[in-house]
């Protein structure tokens, strides 16, 4: 897909599933039957286990740089639950606020960008239909200062510029 040069700061595409917490055990058996013998749940930073239903990282390419993403449960952490949620009952692709990226060890801001998947040929015009139907999540994460260095990579020296997610600095 020549992601990082068609879609800047990008790190991935991947799919996250909704998995009841009753139906925990055989997802995990179907991962593990799927290729990744492996696969386990794993809690992002600041999350928090045992809220009940998880949305679990399930694929993600390119795999390189991003495996650390596998198995991440975004249902556990606040931000990262809030988007997906938001994502899911609008029926619209949704941002994170500010994140730290499992994947990104240099520790900067970043945040994943969602979009909903609903059961084909599904219209779901209620939020009760949306909940009902909805089946995945498309995923892709970013980190900013990369997608800010790439897509004003031609403006290098030219501009400056200072990003604020609400009314404080950070």
């Amino acid at each position: 897909l020549d992601l990082g040069r068609i879609y800047p700061g990008i790190k991935g595409i991947g799919v996250i599933y909704p998995v009841a917490a009753a139906e925990l055990d055989a997802f995990l058996q179907r991962a593990r039957a799927d290729g990744e013998p492996g696969f386990a749940v794993r809690i992002p930073p600041d999350g928090q286990p045992g809220l009940g239903d998880h949305a679990i990282i399930t694929y993600i390419e390119p795999q390189a740089g991003n495996l650390e993403a596998v198995g991440l449960d975004v249902w556990a952490e606040t931000h990262r639950r809030t988007a997906a949620s938001a994502a899911r009952d609008s029926v619209l692709p949704r941002l994170t606020r500010r994140i730290r990226l499992v994947q990104d060890g240099n520790n900067r801001a970043g945040f994943l960008l969602y979009l909903p998947v609903y059961r084909a040929g599904s219209s779901p015009a209620t939020l009760e239909d949306r909940r009902r139907d909805h089946v995945a999540w498309i995923y892709a994460p970013f980190v900013f200062e990369e997608l800010l260095t790439q897509v004003l990579a031609d403006r290098a020296g030219q501009l400056r510029y200072w990003v604020y997610e609400g009314d404080e600095t950070r």
